[in-house]
């Protein structure tokens, strides 16, 4: 019995069917080529053929910080202020404002 040698690209072969995305470079003579995405691949044997790695998510920084407030028109007491208003927007020069809840607070998000 023999055992059949499977596809030179078969593992990216695979993966592309599965969804992944795929880039390819060329195998010639000559210096050697960078990696290119490719959305049809046609699994040549003179390409070298790869899953691309993932591209990282932009990130974002939110610097905030939380009041307690009397609006009276508002159903929420606490509100937050963002480090990036302008300077004439601090919560603490209106007649509604209490107190500070806590210091500034920065976090990281993924940008959508």
């Amino acid at each position: 019995m023999t055992t059949k040698k499977p596809h030179q690209h078969a593992e990216a072969i695979k993966a592309w069917a599965d969804g992944a995305a795929i880039e390819c470079r060329s195998v010639t003579p000559g210096p050697p080529r960078s990696w290119s995405p490719v959305a049809m691949p046609a699994w040549l044997p003179q390409y070298d053929y790869r899953v691309a790695e993932p591209k990282p998510k932009p990130k974002v920084k939110l610097k905030f910080r939380l009041y307690l407030c009397k609006y009276p028109w508002a159903a929420s007491r606490v509100w937050s202020h963002n480090a990036d208003s302008a300077p004439g927007d601090a919560p603490e020069r209106s007649t509604y404002f209490v107190r500070w809840l806590g210091d500034w607070q920065e976090i990281e998000i993924d940008a959508e």
